[in-house]
């Protein structure tokens, strides 16, 4: 199967500073190329400590394929990633 991954968030509704607060959830989104189907493969809400506030923006802003790892960057972290199917977090690096 030939796939790739697409990296985001799941939207919340509108409301105050929306901007700032916008996604509650980081998605990765792997798509079948043979069949252009798509499922999501990790939900991602991380650490409530890692953020200014309960309502803060939640969201994968990035991710880099290297071999058998997927790298996926957060405001506040880093994940490494199995790429292998299972996407189970090995390492995380923080700010804090």
């Amino acid at each position: 199967m030939s796939r790739f991954v697409i990296t985001g968030g799941r939207q919340r509704a509108k409301g105050a500073n929306w901007e700032l607060r916008s996604c509650d959830a980081g998605l990765l989104i792997e798509i079948d190329v043979s069949d252009l189907s798509a499922k999501v493969v990790k939900t991602y809400v991380g650490p409530s400590e890692l953020r200014a506030s309960p309502e803060s923006s939640v969201l994968f802003k990035a991710g880099h394929a290297n071999r058998d790892r997927l790298l996926l960057c957060t405001t506040t972290e880093v994940l490494e990633t199995d790429a292998h199917g299972n996407w189970e977090i090995q390492r995380r690096t923080t700010h804090r």
